[in-house]
């Protein structure tokens, strides 16, 4: 009968300790969402097909590792569904990035918000084979974030060009 009461002791704790874990997250996503505005909704794809929507890059299938707050590639944005690890159709045109989950909205980063790109081996605590991982810097209501993709490694160079064609001088 001992062995039941540790039994039940130990998940008591785990389910406690869970709880905890779980009203962090929450907290942490809440402030951020308070201090941090949402991103642009990717508007039709028909209305990025107009004048100056011709992809340079695109799109294609890429998972998504996170955005993290800039300088830091660790430090995670956890608000307004930046956190998640999942694949996603990534495009690059003049408008600027277009990231589109395969359920729910996208999100999309104006070219005017873009600050550059570059080739990588790891983000937001993931790692991934040598050179498949474009980092895109970008801006959002004034704080640095910056986003991770996993692309094939062969045409990582090909979408930093891409981007940073895009970025304003």
């Amino acid at each position: 009968m001992s062995w039941l009461f540790g039994i039940l002791t130990v998940l008591a704790l785990a389910a406690f300790a869970a709880w905890l874990v779980i009203g962090a997250v929450r907290r942490t996503t809440a402030r951020q969402a308070a201090t941090l505005p949402a991103p642009a909704p990717c508007p039709p794809r028909a209305a990025a097909d107009g004048p100056g929507g011709v992809p340079l890059a695109g799109p294609v299938q890429a998972r998504y590792l996170g955005t993290t707050f800039a300088p830091s590639t660790v430090r995670r944005v956890a608000a307004h569904g930046l956190l998640g690890r999942n694949v996603v159709t990534l495009s690059v045109d003049r408008a600027g990035l277009r990231v589109e989950p395969p359920a729910g909205d996208g999100w999309c980063v104006p070219s005017s918000d873009l600050r550059g790109a570059r080739v990588t081996s790891h983000h937001a605590g993931k790692e991934a084979a040598p050179g498949a991982v474009l980092t895109v810097e970008w801006v959002l209501g004034g704080t640095g974030l910056i986003s991770g993709f996993v692309l094939d490694p062969a045409a990582v160079p090909t979408w930093v060009a891409a981007v940073q064609a895009v970025v304003p001088v």
